[in-house]
């Protein structure tokens, strides 16, 4: 830590400020937005942003976008998180179980990964969808599908390669279990990938909440969501723009937030990077 001090990557720095500014936001619309998402006033349908106390101006029911758009940051969130959170702690241990196991179940969790990475999340989320009804569920559900073998096949690699380290071998010859082997050597290892790959699929994550709540698959009302946004402002686009460009600078801030994280961290953690010396197959994503 004495020689990370005063060498953190802007981008992690930038990145995380971002993030944090979101996150408190969400914490805050969860007790208090500056009107009721909900409330309908048409006497007050697409106010320009700064007329009569509406900072982002209001929607075409009269709702104040601030206020929405507040709310909106809790589903990004929260679908988001669930799903990077989730598919990375399942999918991870999946790879950390391929690459210590023998080469029949090595293979086997393999070429399930391979063909959930093939499966079109698209598709995937219109099949949920037809079963379960469309809402913010499936959409967390859909996401899993997709992360959990991106997860997994992001691991299996570079586990396998601590694994043929000289320690790791010392740590098998004292008798150490597989799995003490994996949590205690081989997880560390490669700690920075797995924080970098949940960066990035928060930043997927958020993506892909917009775009299916876009398409009418995701979040419904009155559940707030960025992407839902857009699509009811899109036939309004020339007359009340900002109802577009609000959402759509959200959604791209919070993308840009996780993603300088995920490159911040992967800076911090490069083993060539003023003399830290780490694994440097755990810092590439």
């Amino acid at each position: 830590m004495r020689r990370l001090r005063g060498s953190i990557p802007a981008p992690l720095i930038a990145g995380a400020i971002i993030v944090v500014l979101l996150t408190l936001i969400a914490t805050l619309s969860i007790a208090w937005t500056p009107y009721n998402p909900d409330s309908i006033d048409t006497s007050k349908r697409l106010l320009a942003p700064g007329a009569r106390g509406h900072i982002l101006g209001t929607d075409r029911l009269g709702r104040d976008t601030a206020s929405a758009l507040m709310r909106g940051a809790q589903t990004s969130l929260l679908v988001s998180g669930t799903a990077a959170l989730g598919g990375m702690a399942i999918g991870s241990t999946l790879g950390l179980m391929a690459a210590g196991s023998r080469p029949v179940v090595r293979d086997v969790i393999s070429r399930i990964t391979d063909v959930g990475i093939a499966l079109p999340g698209l598709l995937v989320a219109l099949i949920l969808g037809t079963v379960f009804g469309v809402g913010r569920d499936t959409v967390i559900i859909a996401l899993l599908v997709g992360f959990v073998p991106w997860a997994a096949r992001v691991t299996i690699g570079p586990a396998r390669q601590v694994l043929s380290r000289e320690y790791v071998e010392a740590a098998f010859a004292y008798g150490r279990s597989t799995w003490f082997v994996l949590i205690r050597h081989v997880a560390p290892n490669i700690g920075s990938l797995i924080i970098v790959q949940t960066a990035v699929m928060f930043a997927v994550g958020i993506l892909a909440e917009a775009g299916l709540s876009y398409l009418g698959l995701g979040s419904q009302s009155p559940t707030g969501s960025w992407g839902r946004f857009l699509n009811e402002a899109q036939p309004l686009i020339d007359r009340a723009p900002a109802l577009i460009l609000f959402p759509g600078f959200a959604i791209t801030l919070a993308v840009m937030g996780f993603m300088l994280m995920g490159n911040g961290v992967q800076a911090l953690m490069d083993p060539h990077r003023k003399g830290i010396e780490l694994d440097a197959n755990a810092s590439r994503p």
